[in-house]
């Protein structure tokens, strides 16, 4: 039997895929964090706007870290006494690879928005939606914006260094300059690289092509008339306070543009407003 962890984040429950020989390959469950699902769920899911309240970022870096704690003891007492082959990672569980790494366990990354892995040439993410360059003076922008980023993650590992350090993370990069938080091996880049900007990758990216499947949920279909065009608006499952403000923008937007039909979703399954 080949049995696959796979860890997600922000509910970080790993999820055990085991292939045998019948053929079937049920998912199996492994609860972590049980006692901690509400705090888990305010980080993620705040009514306010973090950004710009150091106060508040401050706050959620600090229980995150402090979530991300526990969650690496459940995982390394469950796995020492349970071990698996392979440990697939959510780039937002980073502490599942380092315990995976301390055991000795094969793991890779899951890497749901490719953006967020850093490269070693392009143009960087996290500063204000820059589009590539096209002129000398652009690369050279870019290549600030590279250090910027690079020297604002170094400067948040040495606020946080203790607390992190006690995750197992020595430093955020490794010696050949790759990040910690994703696997030296294989990152699962969850798309297609036609659809981003022009980078060079780390070496281990591998392309997972499009991923078109959506969860299933008891909810009537979307009707659709003939003639009109449809936008689907989404925000992710998160953010809750920016989505108040898109839903707003958008029936305004809707009204401008009649010949269009907006679907716009929550990104929660158990809510019941249109």
């Amino acid at each position: 039997m080949f049995r696959v962890p796979l860890c997600f984040s922000p509910v970080f429950s790993p999820m055990s895929l085991s292939h045998d020989s019948s053929g079937q390959s049920p998912f199996l469950r492994s609860p972590t964090l049980a006692d901690k699902e509400a705090e888990v769920l305010g980080i993620s899911l705040r009514s306010e706007q973090v950004m710009g309240s150091i106060k508040g970022m401050f706050g959620s870096v600090t229980m995150t870290l402090a979530l991300m704690r526990q969650f690496s003891d459940e995982l390394r007492n469950y796995w020492q006494t349970d071990r698996p082959d392979l440990v697939i990672v959510d780039f937002l569980a980073p502490c599942a690879g380092i315990v995976a790494d301390e055991l000795g366990i094969p793991w890779w990354t899951a890497l749901s928005s490719p953006a967020f892995v850093e490269v070693r040439k392009g143009t960087p993410s996290f500063l204000g939606s820059w589009e590539p360059p096209k002129t000398v003076w652009g690369k050279c922008r870019d290549a600030v914006g590279r250090s910027l980023v690079r020297t604002f993650k170094r400067i948040v590992f040495h606020i946080f260094r203790k607390q992190i350090q006690s995750l197992g993370f020595k430093s955020i990069y490794r010696e050949d300059g790759t990040e910690r938080m994703c696997s030296n091996d294989v990152i699962l880049g969850l798309g297609i690289p036609e659809l981003e900007f022009e980078n060079e990758w780390p070496q281990a990216m591998r392309w997972l092509g499009p991923c078109p499947e959506s969860p299933v949920f008891d909810h009537p279909a979307p009707q659709y008339e003939t003639g009109k065009r449809y936008i689907l608006v989404s925000l992710g499952t998160q953010v809750p306070w920016a989505k108040e403000r898109a839903k707003k923008t958008f029936r305004e937007v809707a009204q401008l543009l009649p010949e269009y039909v907006f679907h716009f979703t929550l990104g929660n399954a158990d809510l019941k407003e249109p």
